[in-house]
């Protein structure tokens, strides 16, 4: 696999970074030709969007150009439809519905929201409660949601974990309804949302007849099942998480996802010291020990799961969960810096 590393990267995916960070503007761009012939021709289109409120979705396709188009167009209309249902910070996006009243009483879910919730109470079982939606109060507390200057106290994390916990909300499977057990609690679908929109994006790119194409949402990437013309497979490039501007691995994949987790990006500065956004909700503090994990896995929606279960619970489960779920490959980057960083890949080139 790394004699491929000098080949060129059709896409680099990382976390909290996509190909093209556009403004409020889309871009297009097919290859030039007879406009007579343009519909005829295998063309390649990219298309980038803000979504989610400020994220970059890029949608590279190939196909005939007036199919791609047609399909970039109902890829674009599944992140929106997912982002209306998912989105923590719309008040009115049904999961803030939910998060409002579902103390009080059953809130009865949507065919999506209920999908991924029930996706990520499987995720929640197999990553031994690494992966835990609940985690929306102890995000807020540690300044995730809103800034603060000081380390919590046990004191405030032993109270906010009474809020926190996936065992405290109610299923209901036959009216399709969710209920928290106890005040206070929020969802968070942060982990998962991102990776659900981009096989949804997937779904439509395929449903309108295009099977060429690569979508990044943020570092939540698939490629479609068929490579480029004139490629066999797709390269993704994993960043250095000490060095923005470096690759530090490259990955070949093909009908596959990424998505990377890592401490760079989204932290916060308490008293000089540096807290990762990935919190385990088993101990109410922020995870450390990696500096990003990636994984790669057939569908998007789990790559983005197990990227934050395996940076919790690090190499050695991953290995584990390898052992019994070959699909899903693994690399882990830790160290210090540059000079010291070591690359463990776990069901690659094994």
């Amino acid at each position: 696999m790394r004699n491929n590393i000098a080949s060129p990267i059709l896409a680099i995916l990382s976390l909290g970074m996509a190909l093209a960070m556009i403004k409020g503007c889309e871009i297009s761009r097919t290859p030039c030709g007879k406009k007579a012939a343009e519909n005829e021709k295998i063309v390649e289109i990219e298309k980038t969007r803000l979504v989610m409120g400020n994220i970059p979705l890029t949608i590279k396709l190939w196909g005939k150009k007036g199919v791609a188009e047609k399909a970039a167009a109902a890829a674009f209309d599944a992140v929106e439809q997912v982002d209306r249902t998912c989105n923590l910070f719309n008040p009115n996006s049904e999961l803030s519905r939910l998060n409002a009243t579902a103390a009080t009483h059953p809130f009865k879910c949507g065919p999506l929201l209920w999908d991924v919730l029930r996706r990520c109470q499987a995720y929640y079982k197999i990553s031994n409660g690494a992966f835990d939606i609940t985690i929306a109060p102890l995000m807020r507390l540690w300044g995730f949601r809103r800034k603060r200057g000081s380390i919590p106290s046990e004191h405030e994390i032993s109270e906010t974990m009474k809020m926190v916990g996936f065992d405290k909300l109610e299923f209901d499977t036959t009216n399709r309804t969710v209920r928290f057990a106890v005040a206070g609690m929020k969802l968070d679908l942060g982990g998962v949302a991102k990776g659900y929109a981009v096989d949804k994006a997937a779904e439509a790119a395929l449903a309108n007849g295009i099977r060429s194409g690569l979508i990044n949402l943020a570092g939540n990437g698939r490629c479609l099942p068929e490579p480029p013309l004139g490629k066999n497979t797709y390269l993704v490039g994993v960043r250095n998480p000490f060095d923005k501007k470096i690759v530090a691995d490259v990955l070949i994949l093909l009908n596959q996802s990424v998505a990377t987790s890592g401490d760079y990006e989204r932290f916060v500065i308490l008293r000089g010291k540096r807290f990762s956004h990935v919190i385990d909700p088993r101990t109410g503090h922020p995870a450390s020990g990696e500096h990003s994990v990636t994984v790669i896995s057939p569908l998007a929606v789990d790559s983005d799961a197990l990227s934050t279960t395996m940076f919790i619970n690090g190499p050695a489960f991953a290995r584990k969960f390898h052992n019994a779920h070959p699909c899903d490959k693994f690399v882990f980057i830790t160290g210090s810096c540059s000079r010291d960083m070591r690359i463990e890949r776990i069901g690659l080139d094994e």
